[in-house]
């Protein structure tokens, strides 16, 4: 595709278009259904305008959108269903957020109402002690300027300082009581201490021997790495060998199928020259018994001509057989 100015690959836009879903969201708005909500972002948004419509518990996305749709009243032709997502025409999601914000404003009013209703009792309880603390104190002041010249009221007052002396007595018996308590637990607090220190000590002893083992482990796990290290070079070289090896195994492979090839071609050969020397041979016999039977002729023509004493007869009928 060439760059230039003014130019464009109609194909190519066309298929970015679908891809991006922009020839879809025509096509839809183009038939009267430009808004679109995945159910669940549908339900979630507007349940509030129908709260009792869904029933508690898990609902399908569909389902649900479903019985939100007709609670809310919307006429068939006002909306779509499709596999997850509600199409709906031009001005219903605008009349449905309208009636969304009436609702959070009901909702959000009457919280505010709840909200400053505690918050006024909350004071008027307030005042209603403050007013209880008022009357006691003006109580309690109007008792003390009737009392303050009478005589057993005074005698009061000056005797009740030297009641602290006993309380201090019986105040001083119960400090001793948890003095005494306290030194118990003190002891008690000694011998639990010299336990934990003699656990202590047996733990650090312990933890000695445990560092002297983890220090010969450590030894031996350092061993252990060398020799897994010379291992691991001796590996590393048998490996080297045995590519080699298996190199020189794949050559020997490769030499052993054309010496194999050969040989099924020289036993093919030697097949061949076994069936001529087999026919030459049949062919040989086949010549040998001819000759046979032309020297058995002979023969029995020199007997015939012996008997007839060499006649010219007999060299006339020798001369077709000779040749």
């Amino acid at each position: 595709m060439k760059k230039k100015g003014g130019i464009i690959e109609a194909k190519l836009v066309l298929e970015q278009l679908r891809c991006n879903g922009v020839l879809e969201g025509i096509r839809i708005v183009r038939k009267g259904f430009p808004n679109r909500l995945l159910y669940q972002e549908f339900v979630q948004r507007y349940t509030i305008l129908a709260p009792k419509a869904i029933p508690p518990g898990f609902v399908d996305g569909m389902k649900a959108t479903e019985k939100l749709v007709e609670a809310l009243n919307l006429e068939e032709n006002e909306f779509r269903m499709g596999y997850s997502k509600i199409f709906l025409r031009a001005g219903v999601i605008g009349a449905l957020e309208d009636k969304r914000d009436e609702r959070v404003k009901e909702v959000l009013i009457g919280f505010q109402t709840l909200a400053r209703g505690w918050l006024a009792r909350k004071r008027f309880r307030k005042l209603l002690d403050l007013r209880v603390g008022v009357l006691v104190a003006q109580r309690n002041t109007r008792q003390y300027f009737v009392l303050r010249k009478w005589q057993w009221w005074r005698l009061f007052t000056k005797v009740k300082p030297l009641l602290s002396v006993t309380r201090q007595e019986e105040e001083f018996k119960e400090k001793e009581r948890e003095i005494e308590k306290v030194r118990k637990q003190a002891d008690e607090y000694k011998v639990q201490s010299d336990d934990l220190q003699a656990k202590l000590d047996a733990a650090l002893a312990e933890n000695v021997k445990v560092k002297d083992t983890l220090t010969k482990e450590q030894q031996a796990a350092i061993e252990a790495e060398e020799q897994c290290t010379k291992l691991e070079a001796m590996k590393s070289k048998l490996e080297d060998e045995v590519s080699g090896l298996m190199d020189q195994i794949d050559e020997e492979q490769d030499n052993n199928f054309k010496i194999s090839a050969q040989k099924r071609a020289l036993e093919a050969e030697l097949s061949d020259v076994k069936s001529n020397i087999e026919l030459l041979e049949s062919s040989i016999k086949t010549k040998d018994a001819d000759l046979h039977r032309k020297d058995e002729a002979l023969a029995a023509k020199e007997e015939e001509c012996t008997k007839k004493e060499k006649s010219t007869d007999c060299d006339s009928a020798l001369i077709p057989l000779l040749r």
